[in-house]
């Protein structure tokens, strides 16, 4: 069985369970990434395993967004590497032959809500799953950046405010 970064696998019998497990809130990059490549590409291999179960062992998030920043990605392999790269991943998810099940309990954001998606199943707790997808307001606004990458769109500068002012309020409640 294969050592991953990110998570664990545990199998029994025809289920293997997936607990996701990279403090502090599963921030998704290139290991996860790369854990995810390996484990579906062990899967599509798996004749044995007819169901996939996938939770956090963080009981406040199960995935976080995934951070694209080029420091995050330095060295990723090449598959997971371009534009499409989390297409390609969670299109591969979705077509597994097992079964996949999300068991959500904590937050689910951008990136982690798409590979819910790309799940057969999902179940959330009533009292601890919260979904985002924030980044949607940025989607087809090229405007909204200069030559230099900042943020010029001050109806978008707003809402970025708004959230990041809401999560900092989350953090302190955390941790006080």
């Amino acid at each position: 069985m294969t050592k991953y970064q990110t998570f664990t696998r545990i199998d029994e019998g025809a289920v293997a369970t997936v607990i996701f497990d990279f403090p502090p809130i599963n921030l998704m990059g290139k290991a996860f990434a790369a854990d995810l490549w390996q484990l579906v590409t062990e899967l599509d291999q798996d004749a044995n395993t007819r169901v996939v179960i996938f939770r956090s062992a963080n009981p406040d998030f199960f995935l976080a967004h995934f951070d694209v920043s080029p420091a995050a990605m330095a060295g990723a392999p090449t598959p997971l590497c371009g534009p499409y790269m989390l297409s390609v991943l969670y299109t591969r998810v979705s077509q597994l032959r097992q079964v996949t099940i999300g068991e959500v309990r904590g937050r689910v954001r951008g990136s982690g809500n798409e590979f819910l998606l790309a799940l057969d199943m999902r179940f959330a707790s009533i009292e601890r799953a919260i979904l985002g997808q924030p980044e949607i307001y940025l989607n087809g606004i090229g405007d909204a950046f200069n030559d230099k990458g900042e943020l010029v769109k001050e109806p978008v500068q707003k809402l970025l405010q708004q959230y990041l002012d809401a999560y900092a309020s989350f953090v302190e409640k955390l941790s006080g």
